[in-house]
């Protein structure tokens, strides 16, 4: 099934920072990486070391002639500073090019799991939804609420961890080492984690 064309604007995937200037903010710099979450007038993306930026894109030059999907390329064209707001990176687009991505993002949809250590029959993991939306499968303080590629061969998961009485933003990044039509290899911080898709 072909995945909905998100119109406008969307935002958060994988991003490689370029800076074509350090000493002065009004030379345009570039963002590339793949389209992860966004909204009518903004586009998000994340680094591959987790972090994310958000771009106000009401004034930017859109060549994006196929709409604009999760995964998909997108390269940001945006001069100034990037400027903290709470807890994003943001800054304003001047031009934004998006090309259609590859069909990992499609091949990810879908629920993962692994068996709980210690409890048999039990199982853990995420769901990960083809908007960029992710949720997590028996993990109350462990809360996933985006996802997104950093690359071909990196996983991002991005959501909130709850405990002790507080709660903290989070990323995950998790290497890709195999992924089939019913099976998902993770590489966290060197543990390998093998995940089934639940239907």
């Amino acid at each position: 099934m072909s995945k909905p064309k998100i119109p406008f604007l969307l935002a958060t995937g994988l991003v490689i920072l370029s800076t074509t200037s350090c000493g002065n903010d009004k030379q345009e710099k570039t963002v590339t990486g793949s389209v992860a979450d966004g909204t009518m007038h903004t586009l998000t993306v994340a680094t591959p070391a987790g972090d994310t930026i958000l771009f106000s894109t009401v004034n930017a030059d859109m060549d994006s002639p196929n709409g604009i999907l999760i995964g998909d390329s997108a390269t940001v064209w945006y001069a100034g500073k990037l400027e903290t707001v709470g807890t994003e990176n943001v800054a304003d687009a001047v031009r934004v090019k998006v090309t259609p991505g590859n069909t990992l993002s499609r091949r990810l949809d879908g629920t993962w799991v692994e068996p709980v250590e210690g409890m048999p029959g039990q199982v853990q993991g995420f769901r990960l939804d083809g908007n960029g939306t992710a949720s997590s499968v028996n993990m109350a303080t462990l809360v996933y609420e985006s996802w997104a590629l950093g690359g071909a061969d990196t996983l991002l998961l991005m959501g909130r961890s709850i405990g002790n009485g507080q709660t903290l933003p989070f990323t995950d990044t998790l290497g890709i080492v195999r992924l089939t039509a019913d099976s998902l290899i993770l590489s966290d911080r060197g543990r390998i984690r093998a995940y089934a898709r639940e239907n």
